[in-house]
């Protein structure tokens, strides 16, 4: 949860009841507290919140259980209690990095090429794959004491961004929890990790090769595939419609203050009345992942209905879709 000025960076923990009825919602959610960082020690020394570190700069999470979840943190460094918009988060100091990798980030930040030099140069990378835990017996539905920090054993990505757990079948394997799928957002990469039975130590057993950018990721409910948002199908395209969007929600906010209005809804954004489509189009896709023999696939490719595909499932035949740039949900046959 970016709560930014309005209580700082969280995850939130919800009971999901099913309900097992046709009318009305087939879900309860109940709101049962919120993990706000790392506790410390049983002193409370080295205590740190996730607004500290982390503030904005939280992406997926993929639960292992009620108290212990893996996230992804896909922005270098957190964002103002502003907004993105205002900066780096007041106060915040990036840890030393040594002469060479400051020199070259701050040449490769001058002439705007920090990303493409992070794809080729991995000391430049700062992206994480961070592990929290409860440190003591649970009491109920509370944990008095989190422990979180950084799996080393990951490695660090360009912008690690969506990720899911599949929990292990039964292979025999007992020194495993199962499978972590991480992708790797601009390097078009999907990562499988090996979970150790002993707690946040990954394993990266296989990569697989997207044609595009890569988004959230999703475990078939079967466990033999793995569903993939792709947002944009080239960097080019993607932050030129992202400049877009940029430029008309500023402009629509502006407008709307001035006037004493409420801001259009996002779906407006990047088109002049509801029932156009995207200006300019924001081509995407969804992709699924054979995991049993690492195909990868394009199932549905579209740039005239959602302003990017971030999220893509499949269900009774017909794919649901979801952009963090737009409104509704796009559901199409599967063919």
């Amino acid at each position: 949860n970016h709560a930014f000025s309005g209580g700082g960076e969280r995850v939130e923990r919800w009971r999901v009841t099913r309900l097992g009825n046709d009318k009305g919602p087939p879900v309860q959610l109940t709101h049962i507290g919120s993990i706000t960082g790392h506790d410390g020690d049983p002193a409370g020394v080295g205590a740190w919140t996730f607004t500290e570190k982390l503030n904005g700069a939280m992406n997926g999470i993929a639960p292992l259980g009620p108290f212990e979840f893996f996230f992804t943190q896909f922005l270098d460094e957190p964002v103002s209690v502003e907004g993105a918009g205002s900066g780096v988060l007041e106060g915040f100091v990036a840890s030393d990095e040594g002469l060479i990798t400051r020199v070259a980030r701050s040449l490769t930040q001058r002439f705007s090429i920090e990303l493409h030099a992070k794809m080729l140069f991995p000391r430049l990378r700062r992206s994480r794959i961070w592990h929290c835990h409860c440190a003591i017996e649970p009491e109920l539905d509370s944990c008095s004491r989190m422990a979180c920090g950084v799996v080393t054993s990951a490695g660090k990505g360009v912008s690690w961004n969506g990720i899911a757990f599949l929990p292990a079948t039964a292979t025999g394997n007992a020194a495993s929890r199962g499978f972590l799928y991480v992708n790797d957002i601009h390097r078009r990469l999907v990562v499988e990790f090996g979970v150790a039975q002993s707690g946040a130590v990954l394993t990266r057993l296989r990569e697989f090769r997207a044609p595009f950018l890569v988004d959230n990721v999703h475990v078939d409910t079967n466990g033999e595939a793995l569903w993939i948002g792709a947002p944009g199908t080239s960097h080019l395209g993607f932050f030129a419609s992202l400049a877009a969007l940029q430029v008309n929600a500023s402009a629509a906010h502006a407008a709307a203050r001035a006037a004493g209005k409420k801001t259009p809804r996002p779906h407006l954004h990047l088109r002049p009345h509801p029932d156009a489509a995207p200006r300019p189009a924001m081509t995407s896709a969804v992709l699924r992942i054979d995991l049993a023999t690492g195909e990868v696939g394009t199932r549905l490719m579209q740039g005239r209905h959602l302003a990017g595909i971030s999220w893509g499932y499949s269900i009774a035949g017909r794919l649901f879709m979801a952009s963090p740039f737009d409104d509704g949900v796009l559901v199409c046959p599967e063919q």
